[in-house]
């Protein structure tokens, strides 16, 4: 969203690409596809159907209800909104050894999450989704869902600094939605690789 947000210039009437977001996200296109989804069915952009071969929309758009709570978690970043985490900072007075350290600037931004999350069960649990996902029997809307929370969950490994919060609240959701569909050997295997992350 704030790749959008930003390719846009936080305006409604700029188009972005998906040729762009392709070119820009390091996501494959069945990912970013998802994402869209996710993000145009809680109303935060709009997303063109032209056909052109990828999941990921044509073109985009920010609806208001985007470009609003965009510019909400950018005046206040400790503040949550409703899709967006708070980004918060921490001021050490004094030594602060063995910790990560950013210099003050007024651009620069260091992310540090302390958590029991074990990043190594997490992507554990990821190959294993993507090793079952065809075996599970969603609903399309379940499918939908379940696709954009761990493709957010993916995004958040393969950044450097992983934000534990974000982790562990898309993968209580995919939890939530597993657990409605218990019939499958499949789906029993991801539930018992969920609950030992003891989310």
């Amino acid at each position: 969203m704030n790749a959008i947000y930003e390719a846009a210039e936080g305006s409604q009437a700029s188009h972005v690409s998906g040729e762009w977001l392709l070119t820009h996200l390091d996501l494959p296109d069945a990912e970013l596809g998802s994402i869209c989804r996710y993000l145009e069915g809680e109303h935060l952009i709009t997303a063109g159907r032209e056909h052109w071969d990828h999941d990921t929309p044509f073109m985009i758009l920010l609806t208001g209800t985007g470009a609003a709570e965009m510019e909400r978690s950018r005046a206040a970043p400790e503040q949550a909104t409703e899709h967006f985490p708070p980004i918060r900072v921490i001021r050490t007075a004094g030594d602060a050894i063995g910790s990560a350290v950013q210099v003050g600037h007024p651009r620069a931004r260091r992310a540090l999450s302390i958590s029991d999350l074990s990043l190594d069960q997490v992507r554990k649990f990821v190959d294993e989704w993507d090793a079952q996902a065809s075996s599970l029997d969603l609903h399309d809307g379940d499918a939908g869902e379940l696709c954009a929370e761990i493709a957010a969950v993916k995004l958040q490994t393969a950044l450097p600094t992983p934000d534990h919060y974000v982790i562990r609240e898309r993968l209580q959701s995919a939890q939530t939605i597993i657990e409605h569909h218990t019939g499958s050997a499949a789906a029993a295997r991801l539930l018992d690789l969920l609950r030992s992350l003891h989310l």
